[in-house]
């Protein structure tokens, strides 16, 4: 008797941690594949579970899918929020450090102030030095240098050069190729007309 009392405690307990794996490993699933639900789900299972470490991860990793996706749909209020509450769980997540830096850049561009123009050169420089392979901050440098006052060529072609040496994906290459080779012949424009 006592044999098949043992027996079934150690099977509930092998139960209990099979359960409680496959659970983390779900979370981490879902905030890949489905992380809107994961959010939508995420104060009941905080509740349920605590900050445990597997969760955590998932929902930092869910939010950071869909702040990338906003910034994509250029909704930079959703963007920011997101990478706002991923660094809730985790102040020290990169991703979501860089891409709020990204977004706080793009939203004092597109307002177009001046003196935000140069709080987001700054915004765009911290993200470049976190993520010192991506060329994406220098190309919103160039923007910004371009909307600044389009006639400081050394600045601008700087920012294109940095950004063109470094990784970017496939469309921000080629607008930064075609800034860069338009720049370069509005400069010898100039230079011919100063002759």
């Amino acid at each position: 008797m006592r044999i098949k009392h043992n027996f079934k405690n150690i099977f509930i307990l092998i139960f209990m941690v099979f359960l409680c794996n496959c659970a983390g490993m779900s979370y981490t699933k879902l905030s890949r594949e489905n992380p809107q639900e994961l959010i939508v789900m995420q104060d009941s299972l905080l509740l349920a579970h605590g900050k445990s470490p597997k969760l955590v991860n998932a929902l930092v990793n869910a939010h950071n899918h869909i702040g990338i996706k906003s910034v994509a749909e250029h909704n930079y209020i959703k963007a920011s929020n997101h990478f706002l509450q991923a660094l809730d769980f985790n102040d020290q997540d990169t991703t979501a450090q860089y891409n709020l830096l990204l977004v706080q850049g793009h939203i004092l561009l597109n307002k177009g102030n001046k003196n935000g123009l140069w709080d987001a050169i700054e915004k765009y420089a911290r993200a470049a030095s976190l993520r010192p392979n991506l060329g994406e901050p220098y190309y919103w440098i160039a923007q910004i240098y371009i909307k600044l006052g389009n006639t400081d060529f050394d600045l601008i072609l700087e920012s294109y050069e940095k950004a063109l040496n470094l990784t970017m994906n496939q469309n921000l290459l080629f607008q930064a190729k075609k800034g860069y080779n338009k720049t370069v012949e509005r400069k010898k424009k100039l230079d011919t007309f100063w002759k």
